[in-house]
């Protein structure tokens, strides 16, 4: 994945300060499909939303749209595309419908605990661009080559519109749902 050198020198900096900063989900997968990432999803794990918030704004323009999900909008001052950068969360559902849940931040969660709450497999990756490491908890690289949609974990049940995304991801990359997963998604609709 190509990052903007004002980014390099961003992800270096936190690097610096003891975090770690790593892209992840949509942009790994299509990185590794050959595709052109569209936008880029930075986690930072060992620092608070607020001091990454902080961080940034030395660096370039922060809009904190997503602040309930831990998500800073960030556009650096030497570069033109716009970086979505969050810190590790848990997300528990709390009510009906897509957006009630109860969002709390982990500055101490791992690069797994985090990969597991993402929807599918390859969507659980996560990638190093300082290192050049991809982290692939959940056989995502795997079920790329086998051109496999496969939930991560049963925290997939939490939210119907996954259901909706499968058969997104399906018609965009002509993969096939595991049966796992076909299953899940039935049994999430009765």
């Amino acid at each position: 994945i190509t990052v903007e050198p004002s980014i390099l020198d961003v992800l270096n900096g936190l690097s610096e300060k003891g975090c770690r900063a790593l892209i992840v989900g949509g942009a790994v997968r299509d990185a590794i499909l050959g595709i052109t990432p569209k936008d880029i999803d930075i986690e930072v794990y060992n620092i608070t939303y607020a001091d990454l918030s902080e961080y940034l704004s030395q660096y370039g323009r922060v809009n904190l749209v997503g602040k309930n999900f831990g998500v800073i909008k960030f556009n650096p001052s030497a570069g033109g595309m716009e970086y979505d950068f969050s810190v590790p969360r848990k997300e528990n559902k709390i009510g009906i419908g897509h957006k009630e849940f109860e969002v709390t931040f982990d500055t101490t969660m791992t690069i797994k605990d985090a990969a597991m709450r993402r929807d599918f497999t390859f969507n659980s990756l996560a990638y190093d661009p300082i290192s050049n490491t991809v982290y692939d908890y959940f056989n995502g690289l795997m079920d790329i080559r086998l051109k496999v949609i496969r939930h991560t974990s049963d925290k997939f049940t939490e939210d119907a519109l996954r259901i909706l995304r499968a058969m997104q991801f399906q018609a965009r990359f002509d993969f096939t749902i595991a049966e796992d997963t076909n299953t899940l998604m039935r049994e999430m609709l009765t």
